[in-house]
């Protein structure tokens, strides 16, 4: 999220009263009425947020914004705020799984707030990344999953080297086995139950192994470019 951005092109979106057929203020006061007085959203405290910097919002009022940013059907991709990868369902489940695992091993600079998300400084969701690619290469290498993914030569080399980086950090490569083999005993269980199901994260994890690799090297070099806060909101 590009804070100088946002404070130019969406702030005065924000505070508008006319621009739009439900201004945000509008929507929260409907919101409020909808979701009873559990629903704790301040209008004020967003538009000082949106104002000054972006990056300290929490991750249930970005819910909110682009809440109101889908029913307006309001374009806020070129307003300074970038959209990272969206997932649902068991994916959803099961790439949050793995961040579960990596941030008990490595403890991020972050803010986590409870069950609706996380604001988290970039260096160190791009450790994440690079847990969760060499992670999944190392599914893809290996079958295990019988997917017909196939890494490009690209990608091969983007992992050996990435391997090579971290070549020094035991405890990393310790984390990155130690799961693998879990996922491959789960995987084979999974198998010989004749289980029609793939709810269990560690099944999916597998299922998804190719494109979680695709889109974790493109959120990291995305994040890379713009070092700006990273937000996971979980809208369940």
């Amino acid at each position: 999220m590009n804070k100088e951005i946002v404070k130019e092109k969406l702030y005065p979106d924000l505070i508008s009263s006319d621009k739009f057929t439900e201004t945000f203020k509008n929507f929260l006061i409907r919101r409020k009425s909808i979701c009873g007085n559990g629903y704790n959203i301040n209008y004020e405290n967003i538009i000082e947020k949106v104002k000054s910097d972006i990056n300290t919002i929490l991750p249930r009022e970005l819910f909110e914004l682009i809440y109101w940013f889908e029913e307006i059907e309001y374009e806020y991709t070129a307003k300074g705020i970038d959209f990272l990868y969206n997932l649902h369902g068991t994916t959803a489940y099961s790439f949050m799984f793995q961040y579960g695992n990596f941030t008990y091993y490595y403890p991020l600079d972050e803010f986590h707030e409870g069950n609706d998300g996380h604001n988290v400084n970039p260096k160190d969701f791009i450790r994440f990344l690079d847990y969760m690619i060499l992670l999944m290469g190392k599914i893809v290498m290996s079958k295990i999953n019988e997917s017909e993914y196939d890494l490009t030569d690209s990608e091969k080399e983007y992992i050996s080297k990435l391997a090579v980086s971290y070549k020094n950090e035991k405890l990393l490569q310790k984390l990155i086995d130690s799961e693998f083999e879990y996922l491959k005993k789960e995987y084979i269980s999974y198998n010989e139950s004749d289980s029609d199901s793939r709810h269990s994260p560690e099944v999916n994890t597998l299922s998804s192994a190719g494109s979680f690799l695709d889109k974790c090297i493109e959120m990291k070099i995305k994040i890379i470019e713009k070092n700006t806060n990273v937000l996971i909101v979980d809208s369940v």
